[in-house]
């Protein structure tokens, strides 16, 4: 019967593997070479660049928001924002 060898996969950190695509843009090596290079699984590399992207993109989503209120004024103060959200659609909230 024929025995295979084991092979043994490091478990990396977030924080690794944020490294680890960081160096292999700076590397100048093609993703695959740097797998290679590396040991690395070049499918689970890519799984974690884009995983991580998508991470990135929804933190830079989240920092869009901004929070408004209304000022705090008596009952007769009227307000009104404007709020242009691009391609054609504008937000108006009025307090009149």
């Amino acid at each position: 019967m024929k025995q295979f060898k084991k092979r043994r996969y490091e478990r990396r950190t977030v924080a690794q593997w944020e490294a680890l695509i960081c160096e292999q843009g700076q590397s100048g090596l093609p993703i695959r070479a740097f797998c290679i290079e590396r040991g690395i699984g070049y499918s689970t590399f890519g799984n974690w660049k884009s995983r991580l992207a998508d991470k990135r993109q929804l933190s830079e989503q989240a920092s869009r928001f901004v929070e408004l209120s209304p000022p705090a004024v008596s009952a007769d103060v009227h307000w009104e924002v404007e709020l242009d959200l691009g391609a054609g659609v504008v937000l108006r909230v009025a307090r009149r």
